[in-house]
């Protein structure tokens, strides 16, 4: 059962909207505005780096701009290496690619991270 401080703020979560033109800033705005701290903590050029090495590993798998800021998400949550969790929570929904749409891929980071903090905080 998701505590209900982390459902709250998933569901709160917006992917929609990410520009082509401005993708990087947009996304960067919307980190800092979601886990300040974790930016502060970070600082401007490591979240810019990280921004790009998700946009990087995310084109392999042909998602549009919202669902390329949720691979992102789960990157700056969870780490660049995400798909080898140690609590064996991620199935491999970003290797579905082409064949879903970006409220499918939404959905399932959402669940991911859910249960992923979750588990860190129980």
């Amino acid at each position: 059962m998701l505590h209900p401080t982390i459902q709250k703020k998933l569901a709160s979560l917006n992917f929609n909207g990410f520009s082509h033109v401005n993708f990087k800033n947009e996304v960067f705005v919307w980190l800092n505005q979601l886990y300040p701290q974790k930016c502060m903590y970070l600082g401007c050029v490591k979240v810019k780096e990280l921004i790009c090495r998700g946009l990087i590993d995310s084109s392999s798998y042909y998602l549009n701009h919202d669902a390329r800021a949720a691979y992102i998400l789960v990157v700056f949550i969870v780490g660049n290496e995400f798909k080898s969790d140690h609590f064996h929570l991620y199935d491999d929904f970003f290797s579905l690619g082409k064949d879903c749409s970006d409220d499918v891929f939404i959905c399932k980071v959402k669940g991911f991270l859910g249960k992923y903090i979750d588990t860190l905080i129980v």
